[in-house]
């Protein structure tokens, strides 16, 4: 999931230029160890979407916290910066659509 969303706090094309080069080192990677272990990955989706949603969960509740003003025990989550691409990662392994508490800022979308 990292390399396929790379969360950085950057603008918008620069995600996208971030997140096409980890896909390509994710996608050789893969091919690469494919060749000689022939790993069984029919359940990575759902390790995938796993993790998508632990880490949004982890994302809204700092939004929850940082709209509410509460102190937050945590520094900001690395996957805020790229929450919409999570749930759409997600929505494409589940066929489930999540919501995210607007980040501050921003009007819910």
């Amino acid at each position: 999931m990292n390399l396929h969303l790379a969360p950085i706090d950057a603008p918008a094309p620069i995600q996208r230029i971030a997140a096409r080069v980890a896909s390509s080192i994710c996608t050789r990677y893969l091919d690469c160890n494919s060749r000689d272990a022939r790993p069984d990955l029919t359940n990575q989706p759902y390790y995938e979407a796993l993790r998508c949603a632990s880490e949004l969960t982890n994302v809204g509740s700092y939004r929850i916290a940082t709209a509410n003003r509460e102190v937050c025990h945590a520094p900001r989550p690395t996957w805020d910066s790229v929450g919409d691409r999570m749930i759409r990662y997600f929505r494409d392994r589940t066929g489930v659509t999540l919501r995210l508490p607007a980040p501050i800022g921003k009007s819910p979308a």
